[in-house]
């Protein structure tokens, strides 16, 4: 995989920073919608289970069995780490919480696009246009933390293959099944697999 260019990782930090801004300076105007209804309150009983030392599994408040709802992302690391983090906090800095580890992970795939198109040896510009168009459309910035974990992961996914490397290939296809978004899931590993195909990986 190509080195790290610090220009443009630079640059798509700022985009990031521009792009959701709102969501930085001004996180409440995003508490709607299945976000806050959702979404919010799972995560939140999910961190005081774990700050407690309980099972998640069973919810009497909503979802009631946590294991027959992947879109919940119970099991992903991070959506893991941020609800046991957010159990210590009040919740308007709790909700900060969420929504600010949500907006990252547009960054973080639009890094992974970068990646994927300088390996198709694409210039600069077009890989850095290129990502931010694939990071940042209507689709990919839903409100839904397992859409937008998904999607995230799914440039890594095509990295690892493009490049041949089994470990990045392999931990971004499980990886994407934490996430618990499987309708779109399904179709980036059904991608993948034509595309590793394509590439000569797999018979």
């Amino acid at each position: 995989m190509h080195e790290l260019a610090s220009l443009p990782i630079h640059l798509l930090v700022l985009y990031n920073l521009l792009f959701c801004w709102k969501a930085y300076s001004k996180p409440f105007s995003l508490s709607r919608s299945e976000l806050l209804s959702t979404f919010f309150p799972s995560w939140i009983y999910q961190g005081r289970c774990i700050r407690e030392n309980k099972t998640w599994q069973h919810d009497p408040y909503y979802w009631l069995n946590f294991h027959s709802h992947p879109v919940l992302s119970s099991y992903y690391p991070p959506h893991v780490l941020t609800a046991w983090l957010g159990s210590f906090l009040p919740l308007n800095q709790a909700f900060c919480t969420l929504l600010w580890s949500v907006t990252l992970h547009h960054l973080f795939g639009s890094i992974g696009w970068y990646f994927f198109f300088m390996e198709l040896h694409a210039s600069n510009l077009v890989a850095l246009i290129g990502a931010v168009t694939m990071a940042y459309s209507a689709y990919n910035i839903k409100q839904q933390p397992c859409v937008v974990y998904t999607v995230s992961w799914f440039p890594w996914l095509l990295c690892g293959i493009v490049t041949q490397d089994f470990f990045l290939s392999s931990v971004a296809c499980g990886i994407t099944l934490l996430t618990g978004y499987y309708p779109l899931g399904i179709q980036t590993i059904g991608i993948a697999s034509v595309m590793s195909i394509a590439n000569g990986w797999l018979p």
